[in-house]
């Protein structure tokens, strides 16, 4: 009676043992990919064009939050992080303005787009320089993005971005000469 109890006691610990799922993978998103976490949920800012004319953009969506990431035969029990913020002015300095980044392992996933220009991936995060005068404000560590427009021949029609990871946006330079500078 006592061996049949043990190995009825075997077989449950076995069958809970083989239930088990290992630990949940979560990867978060790197230093570089904070950079670009720059906004807080229901915030609105504020740009000036070349004309002198200041926008309030709001904030259209705002997420944050991990999401299993499913693989060929289905759920990996591997977390990615992922932050979205979009914003959009109306009238005169329309500008609709979107990040979104992906933690992915070894390679992050970047995406930011401005108007109908957009820029992903690697070509993100260089150069950055040390700092950058922008209307006589000097701001650190600033990422000189230049962004396409899909569609287009290659550098035929590209636009800047200056952002950092304390302020996100600091201007925006159009090809036509017109500029948005961030004054909050």
């Amino acid at each position: 009676m006592l061996k049949v109890c043990k190995v009825i006691i075997a077989f449950v610990l076995l069958g809970l043992c083989s239930c088990i799922t290992p630990p949940a993978d979560y990867n978060k998103f790197t230093e570089g990919e904070l950079d670009f976490v720059s906004y807080h949920e229901g915030q609105s800012i504020k740009f000036i064009d070349t004309n002198n004319v200041v926008g309030i953009y709001k904030q259209t969506e705002y997420e944050r939050y991990f999401y299993e990431f499913n693989g060929m035969m289905g759920p990996t029990n591997t977390f990615q992080e992922k932050y979205r913020v979009t914003f959009s002015g109306a009238g005169y300095l329309f500008v609709a303005l979107g990040a979104e980044v992906i933690s992915y392992p070894g390679a992050g996933g970047l995406n930011i787009q401005f108007n109908n220009y957009t820029v992903s991936g690697s070509a993100v995060f260089s150069p950055r320089l040390s700092s950058k005068v922008i209307n006589g404000i000097t701001y650190k560590d600033v990422y000189s993005i230049r962004a396409f427009k899909p569609g287009t021949p290659y550098l035929s029609d590209t636009a800047t971005m200056y952002y950092n990871r304390e302020h996100g946006v600091i201007q925006l330079l159009f090809p036509n000469g017109k500029s948005i500078t961030r004054i909050d």
